[in-house]
C-alpha cells in the first residue's frame, strides 16, 4: 500500500515519515476517482483530524 498525502505540508516532512507527497494543485480529482486502485477519501483531514463537534468549523 502507498500512502500519498496531497497538502500544504512540506514534502520534506511528508517524505520524512516515509509517505509520499504531491501538490494539491496538480490533483485532478476526477482521474483518481476513475482510476479503480485509487481511494479517494472525501473531506479526509476534516475526519481524522477534528472532533465531531469541530467539523465544519476553523480554528480559533
Amino acid at each position: 500500500m502507498t500512502v500519498t498525502l496531497a497538502t500544504g505540508i512540506p514534502r520534506e516532512t511528508v517524505e520524512a515519515i516515509s509517505l509520499d507527497y504531491l501538490d494539491p494543485a496538480d490533483v485532478d480529482l476526477e482521474t483518481f476517482r476513475n482510476d479503480p486502485d485509487t481511494l479517494v477519501v472525501p473531506n479526509a483531514g476534516e475526519l481524522l483530524h477534528r472532533t465531531e463537534s469541530q467539523r465544519g468549523r476553523l480554528p480559533a
